[in-house]
C-alpha cells in the first residue's frame, strides 16, 4: 500500500476537515477488505512514495 507524501495545494479548501489516519491503520483496512472478499494476500507492506507522478 503506497503512502503518498504530498504537500497541500494552494487551491484546496482549508475549511474541509482532513481525516488523518496512520499508514498502518489504512494498511490494516486494505488487508481486511481483501480478506473479506476471499483474497489471500501473500505479502503486504506500506511503502513511501515521495514524489507521486500520475501516468496515463
Amino acid at each position: 500500500m503506497p503512502e503518498l507524501t504530498r504537500q497541500p495545494r494552494g487551491d484546496e479548501d482549508t475549511n474541509r476537515p482532513r481525516l488523518m489516519r496512520s499508514a498502518e491503520a489504512r494498511h490494516d483496512e486494505a488487508v481486511g477488505l481483501a480478506q473479506a472478499i476471499d483474497l489471500d494476500p501473500i505479502h503486504t507492506a506500506v511503502v513511501t512514495v515521495n514524489d507521486p507522478r500520475p501516468a496515463t
